[in-house]
């Protein structure tokens, strides 16, 4: 699985583009992108959605989760209340329980909990949520 400094290097590459014009277009920070591609910097949910929809391609392409950079999901915005239902309704599909997940994921129960009353996860999080769960994180995170 390749990892998101490389594909997002890739996506660079493949259209000629500079990261200037790119921050430029996505309302994103040059060094920002800088950091990203160097691998010293993980994105936000809001900056990795915005990188999603400029390079027209799955969240879940952009993070190694699938090959296939298309997307059922087109929209930049995103839905993170949806986040615990649909999570509950991966978790029901994968006859799992929340408790046993998280165990097996190392999420604090706490985390799990804050996830229940609202709280949004990382996006480390949510990607791990995705491939345990065998769903995308554009579902997740209500990217519809």
């Amino acid at each position: 699985m390749e990892k998101f400094a490389d594909i997002l290097k890739d996506l660079i590459e493949e259209k000629g583009l500079s990261l200037r014009k790119i921050a430029t277009d996505s309302n994103l920070v040059t060094n920002q992108l800088s950091h990203y591609i160097n691998d010293k910097l993980y994105p936000s949910i809001k900056s990795a959605l915005k990188l999603a929809k400029y390079f027209d391609c799955s969240m879940d392409y952009l993070f190694g989760i699938t090959e296939d950079k298309t997307s059922k999901y087109k929209s930049d915005k995103n839905d993170l209340s949806k986040f615990y239902v649909r999570y509950q309704n991966a978790l029901s599909e994968n006859n799992i329980t929340h408790w046993k997940f998280a165990k097996e994921n190392n999420f604090a129960e706490s985390l799990v909990r804050k996830w229940r009353k609202g709280a949004a996860p990382s996006l480390k999080n949510l990607i791990i949520i995705a491939q345990g769960l065998s769903t995308s994180i554009d579902y997740l995170v209500g990217r519809e």
